[in-house]
């Protein structure tokens, strides 16, 4: 569940309740681009596609930018982590569904539906579900750090 803080946030980037959008384009754009989708990331896309915002940073308090918006996040991420090292660890697939921290942080909803967070040799699990992990991150709360194998 969203708590209210997300909500706002979510609100101001134009998200609404039972929002839902097409990801036919967005699926094809992610297959294209070599990252393998998932039901649980499908639903993430259908609600949050296209949604681009900002949020506070408590430690510093900067506006860091966040993005749902598949057709550009896909531009800066590659799929080998995520089809990879972070998968082969948690050991279940995971898809690309947005970015967080200006673009550092690429976000992947997994089969299971939890929400993580990656950059290069850093993965964090930011929730069970991706709800509860949108409201880690818009609470700009650390994950839980997942230590890589290998």
């Amino acid at each position: 569940m969203l708590n209210e803080n997300t909500k706002s946030y979510l609100l101001d980037m134009g998200w609404y309740p039972n929002r839902y959008v097409d990801s036919q384009d967005e699926q094809i754009i992610l297959i294209e681009n070599g990252f393998i989708i998932n039901e649980k990331a499908i639903d993430f896309i259908c609600e949050f596609n296209k949604l681009i915002g900002c949020f506070p940073r408590n430690t510093n308090k900067t506006m860091e930018a966040i993005s749902f918006d598949i057709k550009y996040v896909v531009k800066n991420f590659f799929p080998d982590l995520a089809n990879g090292i972070y998968s082969q660890t948690i050991n279940e697939g995971l898809c690309l569904v947005g970015s967080a921290y200006n673009g550092h942080l690429a976000l992947y909803v997994s089969y299971s539906g939890k929400l993580y967070g990656g950059f290069d040799d850093f993965f964090e699990l930011l929730g069970e579900n991706y709800y509860e992990g949108l409201n880690t991150l818009f609470l700009d709360k650390r994950g839980q750090l997942v230590e890589l194998i290998g």
